[in-house]
């Protein structure tokens, strides 16, 4: 893998040997997976969801979101999705919602990294 790409991948919380393992040390489906989710459907759902106050749509959006990110070794990303799903499932709406800048900034941060 190259060295500048891995260095900004780690630099923004991506546990880049924990995914290309899961990915077979196949370089070319790691990055194909990684831009894969710059257009992650879950994420727009969730993103949607919230907006609209639906949680009856944003639970298993950020379920569904929680594991590509545990997936691609995203393991902030992860643990926040964990933890919104957490207050979904007990019912503190307001608790989710309210942790959606920082979902958004670390999301944005992974993507960043991805796309160079």
């Amino acid at each position: 893998m190259d060295n500048e790409k891995k260095a900004r991948w780690e630099a923004a919380g991506i546990d880049v040997e924990t995914a290309f393992a899961r990915f077979m040390q196949n370089e070319s489906l790691l990055d194909r997976f990684m831009n894969k989710f710059l257009t992650e459907k879950s994420w727009d759902g969730l993103v949607a969801a919230v907006d609209a106050d639906d949680m009856e749509n944003a639970r298993p959006a950020v379920h569904t979101f929680k594991s590509c990110c545990a997936t691609l070794g995203f393991t902030r990303l992860n643990e926040l999705a964990v933890s919104q799903e957490s207050r979904m499932k007990a019912d503190d709406w307001a608790g989710a919602k309210a942790m959606m800048p920082e979902l958004v900034a670390e999301h944005d941060k992974i993507c960043a990294a991805i796309t160079g």
